[in-house]
């Protein structure tokens, strides 16, 4: 059963301050009015009428509208919470009428009928329009409010159906009752309509029952202009190169570290994208939160950068200079990794300031804590876990730049990141500023991080570092075997599966699970440096990867063909039976768009069979299991010939990346011109979607306006670099 509003014809307009868009609420009023007359729009004022499918508590996540005489705009929020129409309560005061809307709380349960810090609308269709009618307007009023959670900071957007959007970044918000509302107002630009539109009111600090503090209110009058729409063509020819040196020359002209007491040549990993500044205080209640976009709070660089998680951007620098000529790019990104490498190591440890949840505060010039509360004044030490985000290709040229610290580094992988030195068993978490290990949650890929580092520390190294006496060249090798015995160990025996952990005592859930994208990137970190060590263990590292090899490719069930499939996710390590042993993810399988944290796209499974294939085809004697990644490569690839993300999903950039990666692979694989072709038509839709004429930048997601390379913008650069010369080549044949 549903149930629908009715729209009325005008806008209220008492009480809003502030227009935050070029849309006022007074030309809304004047368009709507005359889109009502003509059936093709109105204003819901949540005076008569109920939500769809609402529950016991009134809440629901469906909002039905009758417009014109038999038209229903279906509205919708997909998130897993709803929407409830109330009465307006003590603080708030309603646009027109008595009744507001408000969001907030999972719909199974009881929630609060008013307060909220989430508006998400998302348009699915209309029911009984004419032929390509659509939304091209919306607008909203955000109710201000009298109470002790406001002023608040408030980021409003629209979202295209070519996923382009428009946003309202960062608005300040003052705390009266009725006095200081705030109207929305956002156009599709012709050709285009909107898919979805919200207001985000970030949260604030997490308090100590687990719940947050956050400016919410509710918001009233939504109005909605439909018309015909006839999409307009996308643009055939992007300038990449262009793209990528004015990125790179924004960065290294504005993005540097000018700030607090010391300036440094490092790069900044968040930046206002207008300003090229880093966002102002408080960050963390004037920046938007972005768990929704697999993004945890604590895992993002705040005040400073992540060298971690930005080595594309490194990668892309030297290869500009590698490309063009100008070497200023490569000794400007020598300047960045040398200081960082021998100024954000911890004295004790000898671990670095980067990886998944640390980086280097430009503003306090230290370690980043991501647990700092709201007002940035509690320290909590005991939170300041090392733990790789990554693999790290850069080890060669930081050797050049850092040769001592990057060997200390080493050391202290070995000696306070492995919990059990005896068995080379432990736990992807350490601390960085004191001695605390673990074991059990020993991640393969963890583990082929730490190898490679170990290989590189190796070669060419003195037998000691007799000046500090933290450098010990047999450690190395220790490390390795130990490492490499421990993975060996504790294969499955009913069909060598390495478990994702080590402990069926204290982590059963990592013990009994499998996780092929871990063992493909040990499998490729191990071959990649077993040539740079002696016979014996070089022979070691090729043996465990095959043996990872063997069981990817011929007992874990990827499925490419069925629909709602792809490659094996989460698995149950004595079966590889798809699923996920802890209950917690529904990816079993990949998904081609839809992902989140822990769960990786299709695309980027074929980047790291991509990889694999290409360190095996020069291997005459692995032919077999070279075709066998090269033919995952190319089903992952000939998935995304057709289809497009989802038009109202939250878009990232690493999303358009891994896609263009994946193409620009099976391209080089076959030389067919259609993976080029698809290749330039994501980076196409790529560019309307993050970036606008204020900025070099990409935006950090598809609704949120400033730059965060957390969410790939660093990869879209890189890859938007391979992709304009691959192009180039192609071009000059032609000719």
């Amino acid at each position: 059963m549903w149930a629908e509003f009715r729209v009325v014809g005008s806008l209220g307009l008492k009480n809003i301050e502030h227009h935050a868009t070029v849309v006022t609420a007074e030309r809304f009023a004047d368009r709507v009015a005359k889109a009502y007359a003509n059936g093709e729009g109105g204003v819901i004022d949540f005076e008569e009428g109920v939500l769809s499918d609402a529950n016991a508590e009134g809440v629901s996540a469906r909002m039905d509208v009758r417009y014109g005489r038999e038209k229903v705009l279906h509205i919708e929020r997909r998130d897993g919470y709803g929407m409830v129409v109330a009465s307006q309560e003590a603080g708030i005061s309603a646009l027109s009428g008595v009744k507001v809307l408000g969001l907030g709380g999972q719909i199974t349960e009881p929630i609060h009928p008013i307060r909220s810090n989430d508006f998400v609308f998302e348009f699915v269709g209309i029911e009984g329009g004419e032929e390509g009618e659509q939304v091209v307007a919306f607008g909203l009023t955000l109710l201000s409010r009298d109470n002790e959670d406001w002023p608040g900071t408030v980021f409003a957007f629209a979202q295209f159906d070519d996923g382009s959007s428009v946003t309202v970044p960062g608005l300040i918000l003052r705390r009266s009752n009725g006095g200081a509302d705030i109207f929305f107002g956002f156009e599709a630009p012709e050709g285009r309509h909107l898919t979805r539109a919200g207001i985000d009111l970030p949260n604030k600090a997490k308090k100590a029952d687990g719940t947050y503090d956050g400016a919410r209110t509710s918001v009233d009058d939504l109005v909605f202009i439909t018309a015909e729409v006839k999409p307009g063509p996308m643009s055939n020819v992007v300038d990449y190169e262009g793209m990528v040196r004015a990125y790179a020359d924004a960065l290294l002209t504005s993005g540097r570290d000018t700030y607090g007491e010391q300036s440094t040549p490092m790069i900044a990993s968040m930046l206002d994208r207008r300003t090229l500044q880093l966002p102002v205080h408080p960050i963390r209640s004037s920046l938007p939160e972005l768990s929704g976009e697999g993004v945890r709070y604590h895992d993002r660089a705040w005040d400073g950068a992540n060298v971690g998680r930005d080595q594309e951007l490194y990668q892309l620098l030297y290869s500009l200079s590698e490309k063009t000529g100008e070497v200023n790019y490569a000794r400007q990104a020598d300047a960045a990794l040398e200081w960082w490498m021998k100024n954000t190591q911890s004295e004790k440890t000898g671990l670095l300031a980067w990886g998944e949840h640390l980086g280097w505060d430009f503003r306090r010039e230290t370690v980043i804590e991501q647990y700092l509360d709201a007002s940035l004044s509690k320290k909590h030490y005991e939170n300041l876990t090392h733990e790789y985000s990554g693999d790290w290709d850069l080890w060669p040229r930081v050797k050049l730049l850092a040769d001592g610290p990057m060997r200390r580094f080493a050391q202290g992988l070995w000696d306070h990141q492995i919990g059990d030195k005896e068995t080379g068993d432990f736990s992807r978490h350490a601390k960085y500023h004191q001695h605390e290990v673990g074991t059990g949650a020993s991640f393969p890929r963890h583990g082929g991080y730490y190898i490679a580092a170990w290989a590189h520390a190796w070669v060419d190294a003195p037998d000691m570092d007799v000046e500090t006496q933290r450098f010990k060249k047999t450690d190395m090798l220790t490390a390795i075997n130990r490492v490499v015995d421990q993975f060996n160990n504790r294969r499955h025996p009913n069909n060598d599966a390495l478990p994702a952990g080590s402990n069926s005592k204290s982590d059963p859930q990592y013990f009994t699970s499998y996780w092929q994208a871990n063992d493909l990137g040990l499998a490729i970190s191990a071959w990649s440096v077993a040539p740079l060590l002696p016979p014996v263990e070089a022979e070691k590292l090729r043996s465990l990867a095959l043996r990872s090899d063997d069981v990817i490719l011929n007992k874990v069930p990827n499925d490419l063909v069925t629909a709602g499939r792809g490659f094996v996710n989460l698995a149950f390590v004595d079966t590889l039976k798809p699923g996920d042993p802890r209950g917690r993810s529904k990816y079993a399988y990949s998904s081609v768009w839809d992902t989140s944290y822990g769960n990786p796209s299709t695309a980027y499974f074929g980047v790291l069979t991509a990889k694999r294939y290409k360190q095996l085809a020069s291997d005459s004697s692995q032919s077999v299991r070279a075709a066998g990644y090269r033919n995952y490569t190319l089903m992952a690839a000939d998935l995304y010939m057709t289809g497009e993300p989802i038009a109202t999903q939250t878009l990232v950039p690493s999303v358009f990346s891994q896609a263009i990666a994946l193409m620009l692979a099976a391209w080089e694989i076959t030389s067919e011109e259609k993976y080029l072709q698809r290749a330039d038509y994501f980076g196409r839709r790529a560019v309307r979607i993050f970036f606008t004429k204020e900025s070099p930048l990409p935006k950090v997601t598809s609704i949120h306006d400033h730059y965060e390379t957390i969410t790939g913008g660093d990869d879209l650069m890189l890859v938007f670099h391979e992709l304009g010369r691959a192009l180039s080549k192609t071009e000059h044949k032609a000719k």
